[in-house]
């Protein structure tokens, strides 16, 4: 927590963080001052620019078709996108596998039985009758600011169409040097028997740009991304292992970006399993187990009528010179608890 009462001064009440970190950087003007502020899209009705002053940090996009919200075009400070446009931006340089993964969202691929995971207006074929949707039903709060304040209320409708968890979200926007912060905090409420089964899609993802993949034997596509988790495992090594934190960072025209992923004690799961892939899948999964580990029996987490689950994450995304140590990751996410 004290991380983030330095770096703007909120409390922000976290239980996994997102944080994508600029260390030393060369003097850039932020616009911390200005503050973020929700700005309509003009042509559609549920799309929200997310701006920090004059700058885009994100859209937010929760049109009912596409099956569940996302933030989509996330930026770093620079502009800097850092996530993937396909399919509902395309980039050229995008690749074009994995349709459901779109900027950051939160789902899980086994709810009774129901994929939410694998959902989106482009269903592959085998997941046909299996999928849910996600539909906000209200924005409940927008305020600008530093940090600023987006909250909603969701259904989470299985693949019959009935509501079987209420979702309340609370997203806090902030600016700090060289860096934006996203903080989620999320609690699913169930309105009938829930069970969340063992299934290593889930349950905060994001799907980065090219430039953040981790580049493979003769790739020449211009990825030079790295993960890096706190127990010194690098690049795909880092898929299916528990850690309490995951870097992920990248070359852009002489700058860095990093992105730090730590999950908190409190958090169910507890160091979570990571379902981070050099393609460009950056997950963070506390609900599975057998499904990253195969010597471990399947989890199972069950909610009555009525029980609720909650998850919060926070997130930094920022730019300098040198990507994040593991010294300095591993401090960061101690200064979590």
């Amino acid at each position: 927590m004290a991380l983030f009462h330095r770096m703007i001064k909120y409390r922000y009440l976290t239980c996994v963080y997102v944080l994508v970190v600029v260390l030393p950087a060369a003097p850039q003007p932020m616009q911390a001052q200005r503050g973020i502020r929700f700005v309509p899209d003009a042509m559609h009705a549920k799309r929200y620019h997310i701006l920090a002053g004059a700058d885009s940090l994100a859209l937010f996009w929760y049109d009912d078709t596409l099956r569940k919200p996302y933030l989509h075009q996330v930026h770093a400070p620079g502009g800097q996108v850092i996530t993937r446009g396909y399919p509902l931006l395309t980039r050229p340089e995008d690749t074009t596998d994995h349709p459901h993964q779109v900027g950051i969202w939160f789902t899980y691929e086994d709810v009774n039985g129901t994929d939410y995971w694998n959902n989106s207006a482009w269903p592959q074929p085998n997941r046909a009758g299996q999928l849910g949707a996600i539909v906000i039903d209200s924005i409940l709060q927008k305020q600008a600011g530093n940090p600023a304040t987006l909250r909603y209320i969701a259904r989470w409708k299985d693949k019959i169409g009935n509501a079987l968890l209420r979702e309340e979200t609370t997203l806090h926007f902030g600016i700090a040097k060289n860096s934006y912060i996203i903080n989620r905090q999320t609690t699913l409420t169930a309105l009938e028997t829930a069970t969340f089964g063992d299934a290593k899609d889930g349950l905060l993802g994001m799907r980065v740009s090219r430039e953040m993949q981790v580049p493979w034997p003769g790739d020449t596509s211009g990825a030079n991304g790295h993960y890096l988790n706190s127990e010194g495992l690098r690049d795909n090594a880092v898929w299916g292992k528990r850690a309490p934190w995951v870097v992920l960072h990248s070359q852009w025209h002489g700058e860095t970006v990093s992105i730090l992923i730590a999950d908190h004690p409190q958090n169910p799961g507890y160091p979570a399993y990571w379902h981070a892939r050099g393609y460009g899948l950056f997950a963070a999964n506390p609900l599975a187990q057998k499904s990253f580990d195969p010597t471990m029996p399947a989890k199972s987490t069950q909610l009555a009528t009525g029980q609720s689950l909650s998850f919060k994450y926070g997130m930094v995304i920022a730019t300098g010179k040198q990507p994040m140590s593991a010294r300095q990751a591993s401090k960061l996410a101690g200064k979590m608890k």
